[in-house]
């Protein structure tokens, strides 16, 4: 083949130039998908007081599924704020569950609750 020949498009037809058309494979939030475990579904919660325990966090998001973990990294969001995740398990609709909770407020802080973007990093 000719060093300066024209490229011809590889098996996917719509490649031009050389580049190859990809396709972002898509996801459903139903089951919150992280690290396989479909049967997880994690919140990410921000405007944790300072110096919130779990067993507060515990107690308060237990009415509304099965609390398998609550984690509080010693750190600040982009807001100046403490924030935590709450994993729940048996949860069928992610999105539903979020959208039916309720505004919840501890120790006079409103509490703003949604599904979590990335999984929790496991330490080996």
């Amino acid at each position: 083949m000719e060093e300066n020949a024209p490229r011809k498009p590889d098996s996917h037809g719509d490649a031009e130039e050389g580049w190859t058309k990809v396709s972002r494979k898509t996801t459903s939030k139903k089951g919150n998908l992280h690290n396989g475990d479909s049967d997880i579904t994690s919140l990410y919660v921000s405007n944790v007081p300072v110096g919130i325990r779990k067993g507060e966090l515990w107690k308060l998001f237990k009415p509304f599924g099965k609390v398998i973990d609550v984690y509080i990294p010693n750190k600040k969001n982009n807001a100046s704020s403490f924030f935590c995740f709450i994993k729940f398990t048996d949860i069928v609709d992610a999105t539903a569950f979020e959208q039916s909770l309720p505004s919840l407020n501890i120790r006079n802080n409103l509490l703003s609750v949604n599904l979590s973007k990335y999984p929790r990093k496991m330490m080996d």
